[in-house]
């Protein structure tokens, strides 16, 4: 069966589990909380400039995502969702919460106007170190040179993705695949890493869209509703880090922006949402409220005391709520997040 054939016979599958209530998101969804994924918010250009597009959504995508998302449930900040679901279980409009990971600017251009046009409040997590530097987040850096070296210098990128491949995998100069890759080092052996591809590919212009939200900007999201957690201090990949730096990547980031920001900080993100029993004590101890993982799926709407610190959620992505004929989908996207047959709707 072709490949556009089986993309069809899924949008049929799809609008019937639909119509029969299958997978409409209220009925499916009831007595659960759910919680959905943003990273970066690009206009259709520079998504296309930037390195990892699958991480991007456009403003336009945005806010048919969070439209959809509307019409089914009480949508809000991940620490009014919980608060919510746990008081409320059985509401008619179950609660659903809002999440962006990263604290990139154009989290504050793009994607504050679209919740502000339809009345929606969201959590932003935030890598202390990145706000307060400016330098891009250690898997940016990599993406954007190995693409850079690639365009440039396409047998030299090669032959580089190969010395650094594990002797039973042939590494292609993907950025994506290259990142994943590199997840799996140090904190000192990844910096020698993107440093190395950094030279490999010589200097580029940083676009001017790129960057991270600035102290002022985080203060008046969390000032209008909105609400501000921690991303760790350096984005670092935790069950890799002793326990100490552990403890200072969750707490101290905690400390810096109720600092800044003059109020509490409750919920944390797990970079890359990998976590140990270490860093759940962590983030206990520090203080927090509850934590999420980047594990698809949906919670409890009562989340029992250890599963508040490793809440699953849905990372949205456009491309997967399409249908064969690339329009954007309810019945896709209702399927996709329904836990019918997983995988399926994809």
């Amino acid at each position: 069966m072709s490949r556009v054939l089986r993309s069809h016979l899924r949008d049929a599958i799809a609008k019937l589990l639909l119509v029969v209530r299958a997978t409409e998101p209220a009925c499916r969804l009831r007595g659960r909380l759910p919680i959905i994924t943003f990273h970066r918010v690009l206009p259709e250009e520079e998504r296309r400039a930037y390195a990892m597009p699958g991480l991007a959504v456009t403003p336009s995508e945005l806010e048919w995502l969070l439209c959809f998302f509307g019409k089914s449930f009480h949508c809000g900040t991940l620490a009014d969702s919980v608060r919510r679901a746990r008081e409320e279980p059985a509401a008619d409009r179950p609660s659903l919460a809002i999440t962006f990971d990263d604290g990139q600017v154009d989290n504050w251009c793009h994607a504050k106007p679209v919740l502000d046009r339809i009345g929606m409040k969201a959590s932003f997590f935030v890598p202390v170190e990145s706000v307060e530097s400016g330098v891009p987040l250690w898997h940016d850096r990599i993406a954007q040179a190995v693409a850079r070296a690639s365009a440039r210098y396409p047998s030299e990128a090669a032959r580089f993705a190969r010395e650094f491949a594990p002797a039973d995998r042939a590494m292609k100069p993907a950025p994506h695949d290259l990142v994943a890759f590199a997840k799996g080092l140090r904190a000192e052996e990844r910096d020698r890493y993107v440093e190395r591809w950094e030279e490999l590919a010589g200097d580029g212009l940083r676009p001017d869209w790129d960057g991270f939200m600035s102290w002022e900007q985080l203060r008046s999201l969390s000032d209008s509703g909105h609400e501000i957690g921690s991303h760790s201090m350096s984005h670092a990949i935790l069950p890799l880090c002793s326990s100490e730096e552990i403890v200072r990547e969750v707490g101290e980031s905690r400390r810096v922006l109720e600092s800044h920001l003059d109020t509490s900080i409750g919920s944390f993100c797990y970079p890359n949402g990998d976590w140990d029993a270490r860093c759940i004590e962590a983030v206990h101890d520090s203080g927090y409220q509850q934590a999420v993982v980047t594990a698809w799926g949906d919670n409890p709407a009562r989340v029992e005391k250890d599963d508040r610190f490793r809440l699953r959620r849905f990372d949205m992505q456009s491309d997967h709520s399409r249908d064969a004929r690339g329009n954007l989908s309810r019945a896709r996207l209702a399927w996709r997040i329904s836990g019918f047959h997983p995988g399926l709707g994809s």
